[in-house]
């Protein structure tokens, strides 16, 4: 994989503040909150376009870390890669040939695109080199794809529906990113302040969901994939440390397949809040 431009590198750790204060300004306001009537239109589909994209540059790259890092998955993450990947395109030339984007969205858009591109590229380089540079570059897309996608559900026609797609794709990436730094930590790609991130990540995971709780979901089978990912996330919480790092090496396996479970529920509500069928992740080898 080819260097980044710098400037996606050294944008990262702002990058990931202010997406911070951005799900903490919400958080508060939807918990203080009862829950609302649902809505009965649909999100943009932009919106979910860029939550995919946003979920999938996260997956991308825990799929890559764990392929490093050897666990006996069957060829899992193997296979699941390629198959991110493919849907990463795909969202990436949806939201490059819609033409309701305002010009400050596809300004967004033009400025990750080639970034996004060069991240699901099959890999040329040395794989330690290439391994940090998929962390980094993963880093900062992810924060700019949430201005992104944020953005775009504040200019949606139904906005409120917007808003819980995009609060459902922000806990679905945080759950991603959880993984990813399991991995990350493990293979030594992360840096000194991986606890640092590993811990800002569950406390943005845990404040989504909280903030999912008490929205008004459209659907009655939402519900049911919220508590699914309430118990997964229950396992997995398990098997982190108090710094947001799995305890023992022996759990990497569970956490990677945990992690895919969470994030597959709640992409699966933000499909049907666009009236779309969910799309299932091949979380275990057959």
């Amino acid at each position: 994989m080819r260097a980044s431009t710098t400037a996606p590198t050294r944008t990262r750790l702002s990058a990931r503040r202010m997406g911070a204060l951005v799900l903490c300004a919400v958080v508060p306001l939807a918990a203080a909150a009862a829950p609302t009537a649902p809505v009965a239109q649909v999100a943009s589909p932009a919106v979910l376009a860029a939550v995919e994209l946003r979920v999938g540059v996260e997956r991308m790259a825990k799929l890559r870390l764990e392929q490093a890092v050897v666990i006996r998955d069957g060829g899992r993450s193997r296979d699941e890669y390629g198959r991110t990947r493919e849907r990463v395109v795909a969202s990436l030339q949806q939201l490059r040939a819609d033409g309701s984007l305002s010009a400050r969205r596809r300004g967004q858009l033009e400025r990750v695109g080639p970034d996004i591109e060069r991240l699901a590229a099959p890999a040329s380089t040395p794989q330690a080199h290439a391994l940090a540079e998929v962390y980094r570059d993963s880093e900062a897309l992810a924060a700019q794809l949430g201005f992104l996608s944020t953005g775009l559900s504040a200019e949606a026609g139904e906005s409120a529906h917007g808003a819980l797609v995009d609060l459902l794709g922000r806990a679905a990436a945080s759950a991603q990113r959880v993984g990813k730094l399991q991995f990350a930590s493990h293979a030594g790609t992360a840096g000194a302040g991986i606890e640092v991130d590993a811990r800002q990540a569950v406390t943005e995971f845990t404040a989504a969901l909280e903030a999912i709780d008490q929205q008004g979901l459209p659907d009655p089978r939402m519900r049911d994939e919220l508590a699914l990912a309430r118990q997964q996330w229950v396992l997995f919480s398990a098997a982190l440390g108090t710094g947001g790092l799995v305890k023992e090496s022996r759990r990497l396996g569970d956490v990677a397949t945990t992690a895919d479970r969470i994030a597959q529920s709640l992409m699966a509500m933000a499909h049907r809040a666009t009236g779309r069928p969910p799309v299932l992740f091949r979380v275990l080898a057959p």
